[in-house]
């Protein structure tokens, strides 16, 4: 990612989070799975937010809210 130029916040870890939960549960019908399909979605969504915010924290930009 730093190689390519680009450039991590926490609102976009938060917001990449957000949008793994909405596309797993949602958009892939994981409602349709009941408890499993939301703890699935929960992992998926908080797997892509620590992702992020480790990209955001390698970057040493200080971008806190």
């Amino acid at each position: 990612m730093r190689a390519r130029g680009q450039t991590a916040s926490l609102y976009g870890a938060l917001g990449h989070g957000a949008w793994a939960f909405v596309r797993t549960y949602f958009l892939r019908l994981g409602f349709l799975d009941g408890q499993l399909g939301l703890a699935l979605s929960i992992s998926n969504a908080e797997g892509t937010y620590y992702r992020y915010a480790k990209r955001w924290l390698m970057s040493g930009q200080d971008d806190s809210p």
